[in-house]
């Protein structure tokens, strides 16, 4: 089974980097930071950071996460990278 990798978050939700860890299973009140770019799905929105920051993680030619990887940027870093963000329920569903 692969690792899954979760940070701490901030009091705004938020993740901190410099707490990211991986584990089999990933704590309730962490945030999980999945290998793949992070997308509202159905009855979901992306919640914007207020001072327009960015989430990142970086991943290896294979497509894991690499370790500990966990950045915050204003525009994407280059290299290769999964965009992470924090999603919530969209409180407008028709």
């Amino acid at each position: 089974m692969a690792k899954k990798f979760y940070a701490q978050k901030d009091a705004l939700g938020w993740p901190i980097p410099g707490t990211m860890m991986a584990a089999n299973k990933v704590p309730a009140d962490l945030l999980e930071i999945p290998a793949a770019d992070v997308a509202p799905g159905a009855g979901q929105v992306a919640i914007a950071h207020p001072g327009k920051l960015r989430y990142f993680v970086r991943k290896d030619k294979k497509g894991n996460i690499i370790p500990n990887s966990l950045i915050i940027s204003i525009k994407k870093p280059a290299g290769d990278t999964y965009e992470f963000k924090v999603l919530a329920a969209n409180p407008i569903i028709p």
